[in-house]
Order: structure tokens, then C-alpha cells, then sequence
């Protein structure tokens, strides 16, 4: 029992200091903050294959916001590129995926 109470301290007390915190990873947490419903996803991940082989790039500047969290700061840092090209490749993939989604929505009804 003294094991666990130690332990169960030395957590809380790294988790005060900057040490690792705890992610949701259902879909429903994970699809919150970006505004997308788990519903949605199997559409998303269809239209980001397409992207990924037309415009890599973007793809990645996509993954890396979406699924990986990274501010647009952080992304631009992590792919190399200005924050213009970066401003101008977010505005294109989102409409491009809107547009995709839809078409596939439209097909799967259909």
C-alpha cells in the first residue's frame, strides 16, 4: 500500500512540474477540438489520401494540425516553409477537402 500512495505522489506531483499528461484518444475527444465528428472521418481519411498524392505537402501541413496538434507556427516550423505559403496551403486544403467530402458524401448516398 506505501508503494502505490508513493507512486500515486510522485505522479501528481511530475504532473505539476511539466510531466506528461494524460490524451483522450476516442474519437469523440479527439474530433472535438477540430470541429470534425467521428462520422465524418472515414471521408476526411479518404480526401487526405487523395491530397497526399497530388500535394504532399499540403497533406502534411493538414496531418500535422489536424491529427498532431501543432499550432500553424508549430507546423510551419516543423515543414520548413514561410507563413504565407503556409496561410495559402491551409485556405486550399480546406476548400479542397470541403469540396471532396461532399463529393464523397454525395457518392455514398447515391
Amino acid at each position: 500500500m506505501r508503494r502505490i500512495l508513493i507512486d500515486s505522489a510522485w505522479r501528481r506531483k511530475s504532473l505539476k512540474r511539466g510531466g506528461h499528461q494524460r490524451v483522450d484518444l476516442r474519437p469523440a475527444a479527439a474530433t472535438a477540438k477540430t470541429g470534425i465528428s467521428p462520422d465524418d472521418l472515414p471521408a476526411l481519411n479518404d480526401a487526405l489520401e487523395t491530397l497526399d498524392k497530388t500535394n504532399a505537402e499540403v497533406a502534411d501541413l493538414v496531418n500535422l494540425r489536424l491529427f498532431a496538434g501543432l499550432t500553424a507556427q508549430q507546423a510551419v516550423l516543423a515543414l520548413g516553409i514561410s507563413h504565407n505559403t503556409a496561410d495559402a496551403y491551409w485556405a486550399y486544403a480546406r476548400a479542397w477537402l470541403r469540396v471532396q467530402m461532399a463529393q464523397g458524401t454525395e457518392r455514398g448516398q447515391a
